[in-house]
């Protein structure tokens, strides 16, 4: 009877398998051959130039210093770099992980029982959600996933031990892999989802075993979360030590934090006398005195100024470029922030809560029915009261939890339900199906949207003259925007880069384009008093304010041409 038992087992896990390989395989395909790969952040694309050796900071070696991902995941990175060059190992290894947490998250999905009703219902959320993961590789997103799917497999062993232990224990051993390479990529997002979901796995496990002889598994979950936590303690620990001791002491961040400072703070928090020691700093390359052209051309200098990036210099010359501006810190204030974030993005969580929603109510059976319901609205309150607390508005943190709630409903779902398992009735699927392909689509239009755009965002570099230089207010996204992950040399041959000052010096930027065929840069400088620009009304705002308050000078915003994606503006000094 065991036996046969065994083999039940064994065939419905191959049952599974197959169906999530499948249906991984479909969502590969439609990622790729539908959609265009871009970065959602330029984060990913700062690591991955910076993993692959094109920073001088670094003698344009590949280097473990990656920002905000731990440095054993970059030695990895590293030492793929230095042994394989060509290969694009940092967007491989997020869409490898990815698509091993998409199977798995398939695999234990299916709950208990998985007809064709249920295998039917998940193959159309993982078109909904999944093929973001893999056109736009994000470092944020994966941790989040690959950690999710740790949990969903605790949450399935604790709901439903039964079989062999074999399996039992090689499920623990994924969760403790799983979680622990997720805090590795971003450890604040692993660690948001375990605590979230072990918030929701707790109370279902002592209520499983309460009164039960056998809490064999239950014990070796205790044990594993205790060791889990240990580890991602130790490689905490680790990391801190590592860039605490290097010769590098944390530069990636010094330098992060020097980019971001002169991009978002500098226009409005520069004092005199920080003015007067960049002045001095910049004297030999810009001229005794700031024009209006010489700010714009800021950002781009620090990063083709190797003495700004040298190792001796970083540390203070981040005192100079990024002021500390106190910021004090409350929950009202939290609060604020949060709700802002929810309603600048507000149609994308609309459209992600109401397919959560529809979820719930595709699996209608009695209770069960109240469950999923309850299940959700203890996530959504849950985690609403973490981002005021800890303040997360990015829609990537958002996406990924959403994927973690759409995965608990799923396995949970014959928690209450009958031995024969859910029935979903034809009105409720058809529905869901729907509203899985308008999500779809939705994702396809935006993507193609963005493509477009970006495309046509290069052919705007066309609006130039021969007396005027333009100047891109957001900085260095202009060059990153053009770095897409698996992107052919052939589609970028043609565009000629226009670059400001010393932005056209920047080697790492030039050697990153050079890699999809941008060889025709061309070196263009402005005039003192006259220069392109284009960007937000408020930075352009923050700009005139800058130039008054700091130069006593007033800066006319004129309509100079309107191109496709964006509007060119003459700035000119009165």
């Amino acid at each position: 009877m065991m036996l046969q038992g065994q083999i039940n087992q064994r065939k419905d896990l191959i049952h599974r398998t197959i169906f999530a390989l499948i249906t991984a395989s479909v969502v590969l395909f439609v990622s790729y051959y539908l959609f265009t790969p871009y970065y959602m952040t330029n984060d990913d694309i700062s690591m991955r130039l910076n993993a692959s050796g094109k920073y001088f900071a670094y003698n344009y070696e590949p280097n473990e210093y990656l920002l905000f991902i731990n440095y054993l995941y970059g030695v990895v990175l590293k030492w793929l770099y230095s042994h394989y060059p060509t290969v694009h190992w940092y967007d491989l290894l997020f869409t490898t992980l990815n698509t091993i947490a998409m199977i798995v998250f398939m695999v234990v999905s299916q709950g208990r029982h998985h007809s064709y009703q249920i295998k039917l219902a998940l193959f159309f959320f993982s078109l909904a959600f999944f093929p973001i993961l893999f056109y736009q590789p994000q470092f944020t997103v994966t941790a989040v996933f690959l950690a999710s799917s740790g949990l969903l497999v605790l949450a399935y062993l604790l709901a439903y031990t039964s079989g062999s232990r074999k399996w039992c224990y090689l499920g623990l051993v994924y969760f403790v892999i799983s979680v622990f390479i997720a805090s590795l990529i971003r450890m604040n997002s692993a660690l948001l989802v375990l605590v979230f979901g072990m918030l929701l796995i707790t109370p279902i496990a002592l209520r499983r075993y309460a009164g039960s002889a056998d809490k064999r598994i239950l014990r070796s979950a205790i044990v594993s979360v205790l060791l889990l936590s240990a580890i991602i303690y130790f490689g905490e620990r680790v990391n801190k030590d590592f860039y605490a001791k290097s010769p590098g002491h944390n530069v990636a961040l010094k330098i992060n934090k020097l980019r971001s400072g002169m991009q978002d703070n500098a226009l409005i928090t520069l004092r005199e006398g920080e003015r007067e020691r960049i002045d001095s700093a910049l004297s030999s390359a810009a001229g005794d005195y700031w024009s209006l052209n010489d700010f714009l051309m800021f950002r781009n200098w620090m990063f083709a100024n190797e003495e700004v990036f040298s190792l001796a210099n970083i540390e203070k010359n981040n005192k100079i470029f990024f002021p500390i501006v106190s910021k004090k810190k409350n929950l009202a204030k939290s609060i604020k922030e949060v709700i802002a974030g929810l309603y600048r993005l507000h149609d994308q969580y609309y459209k992600y809560v109401v397919y959560l929603l529809v979820l719930a109510m595709v699996f209608s059976g009695g209770r069960l029915f109240n469950h999923s319901i309850y299940l959700l609205s203890a996530f959504a309150l849950i985690f609403l009261i973490i981002s005021f607390v800890i303040k997360i508005p990015p829609f990537r943190v958002y996406l990924g939890m959403y994927i973690l709630m759409g995965g608990m409903v799923f396995v949970l779902k014959d928690y209450y339900s009958e031995e024969k398992g859910v029935q979903i009735n034809k009105a409720a699927r058809g529905l869901f199906i729907f509203f899985s392909m308008v999500m779809l689509i939705f994702g396809y239009v935006g993507n193609h949207i963005k493509s477009y755009n970006l495309e046509h965002y290069i052919q705007d570099y066309d609006l130039l003259d021969d007396q005027h230089g333009y100047v891109f207010f957001a900085g260095f996204p202009s060059y990153t925007s053009l770095v897409l992950p698996f992107r052919s040399e052939k589609d970028l041959s043609s565009i000629k880069m226009v670059s400001i000052g010393w932005a056209s010096k920047m080697p790492y930027v030039q050697d990153a384009l050079k890699e999809y065929g941008i060889n025709n840069f061309e070196y263009s400088m402005c005039t003192n008093d006259d220069v392109l620009i284009s960007g937000s009304a408020e930075r352009m705002e923050r700009l005139v304010i800058f130039m008054r308050e700091h130069y006593q000078k007033d800066v006319e915003i004129l309509e100079y041409k309107k191109g496709e994606i964006f509007d060119l503006k003459r700035c000119t000094l009165k």
